[in-house]
């Protein structure tokens, strides 16, 4: 057995205190930076006797680029070698500079190389990523006449739609250098053989709520409270053999340039369904799905949710409950159970900060990109710390409650509180629309312990459709600024 893997399995009988997890954004291209990264962070941080990564989480480009290294590490059971296939993937969805593109670069500059290159791959599709545009006429208010008004219709609801089933296709290539697949399908990994966990995450259309398809289980739960019907409208897809090519697909289903994904609430994995529509129309034994970027780009939420979820339905609601007042030196010495904190890296392609006012119209629609896919995790990390310093200020207002009670008091002073938490309710509901206990705000909670961020930087030839410039020279350089940056940045 490789020792990656010895170290998980002997982690099955003592829970670890801490989990390493790794949280790649959608950026369509830009997910070639965060191979760079994922490239520099290895170089830095793997030791072949300890687990790297323990949770990988992604959106979109992220989600691709998760499922790639978590097949990866089931299939191999090391990590050894994972930087590079992830590299090598993006290469395989490169093509050369147009000739276009390159004709521009020599009168106007690198910038125009990039811009020429994105339109061209606009007009002919991007190999191994995705088709030429498919024109979708407006057949509801019939507006794609070339004027309006007796004037130029500057602004036909005409619309293009391009397919990525080269994509998909190119997730199940064969790798030349392990003669595997990028990524093998189904992918189901276990925490018990030593194996990281995927969330891919990604939008169902009709009920707005971001879902985290997960490696670790064969189903996805969520839903929503309606207050005027008073009840939770729960929604379940199954998976029963493991995420397939349309979960990943689904998230990174990007609106308007890609239709939807219908995924099959129950999938059928010797009667594959589920593929890209080509209509609008309903199915009733599937959901429509959209890019998780609409709604999580950084799916650190849902990282947490998840997280939290999994560990307390494997400890158990007895255990959590009996050690939910004990310190960490107090867990230490008697091995007791709680949820593992987090050290959580963030890879951030959109820059949040800008020096420089945008000049143009392609400079204003790249830095509204930017703002609108950025990292906005910030306050979610606040948030996560402010609670664990509530929980740990009553767990030491209880501690020292105790030192002024008579020692013969005490089990009846503990016994009240217990009772207090179980049975009053908090004003806050769960997702399902009914009153949270007390407890259920202390039990099971967990520390996040670090957030590492290592984001990209704009530079001068940056242009607003960068995450779709799939030229050779723009996928180089993006991997080699993700591995300079990762090698940078502060890590506690």
């Amino acid at each position: 057995m490789d020792i990656d893997n010895k170290k998980y399995v002997m982690s099955k009988l003592i829970i670890p205190s801490t989990q390493r997890a790794l949280v790649f954004q959608g950026g369509v291209a830009l997910g070639a930076y965060e191979a760079g990264v994922f490239k520099g962070l290895y170089d830095r941080l793997y030791k072949p006797d300890q687990p790297f990564f323990d949770i990988v989480a992604g959106t979109s480009a992220g989600a691709i680029n998760a499922a790639i290294l978590v097949s990866y590490v089931k299939e191999h059971k090391k990590w050894d070698g994972s930087a590079d296939k992830l590299i090598d993937f993006w290469k395989h969805l490169s093509s050369p500079t147009p000739f276009i593109a390159k004709s521009y670069e020599y009168a106007l500059g690198e910038s125009a190389r990039r811009y020429y290159s994105t339109k061209h791959f606009f007009y002919e599709g991007a190999n191994n990523v995705f088709s030429a545009p498919r024109i979708l006429p407006d057949t509801r208010f019939h507006d794609y006449q070339p004027t309006f008004n007796f004037k130029v219709n500057v602004n036909p609801n005409t619309g293009f739609v391009y397919s990525n089933e080269w994509l998909k296709q190119s997730l199940e290539h064969y790798y030349y250098k392990d003669g595997k697949k990028f990524v093998k399908f189904p992918l189901a990994t276990k925490y018990d053989n030593g194996e990281p966990r995927l969330l891919v995450i990604s939008v169902d259309v009709l009920d707005g709520a971001a879902v985290a398809f997960d490696s670790y289980s064969n189903e996805s739960k969520y839903g929503r409270y309606d207050e005027e019907s008073e009840q939770y409208q729960e929604h379940t897809i199954r998976y029963e053999k493991g995420i397939m090519p349309i979960h990943v697909m689904a998230s990174g289903a990007f609106p308007v340039y890609f239709n939807f994904r219908w995924v099959p609430k129950d999938y059928d994995y010797n009667n594959a369904g589920g593929e890209e529509s080509e209509e609008f129309g309903f199915r009733e034994d599937s959901r429509p799905f959209w890019d998780g970027g609409v709604l999580s780009n950084t799916p650190l939420r849902e990282l947490i949710s998840e997280h939290k979820l999994f560990w307390e339905k494997r400890i158990g609601d007895t255990k959590l409950k009996k050690d939910m007042w004990k310190g960490e030196e107090e867990r230490e010495e008697d091995d007791s159970q709680k949820v593992p904190g987090l050290e959580v890296f963030i890879v951030n392609v959109w820059p949040k900060r800008e020096t420089r006012i945008p000049s143009d119209h392609d400079e204003v629609k790249d830095r509204k990109n930017d703002i609108a896919y950025c990292d906005k995790t910030e306050y979610d990390q606040k948030v996560a710390v402010l609670v664990s310093d509530y929980i740990e200020v009553i767990r030491q207002m209880r501690n020292f409650s105790l030192d002024y009670i008579p020692q013969n008091k005490q089990n009846n002073f503990k016994d009240k509180l217990d009772e207090f938490l179980e049975r009053q309710h908090a004003e806050s509901k769960n997702r399902k629309g009914e009153p949270r206990t007390y407890e259920e705000l202390l039990k099971g909670r967990f520390k996040i312990t670090s957030v590492a961020t290592i984001e990209r930087t704009d530079d001068v030839n940056d242009i607003s459709n960068k995450w779709a410039d799939f030229s050779e020279d723009s996928i180089i350089r993006l991997i080699n600024k993700g591995i300079e940056d990762a090698k940078r940045v502060h890590i506690v």
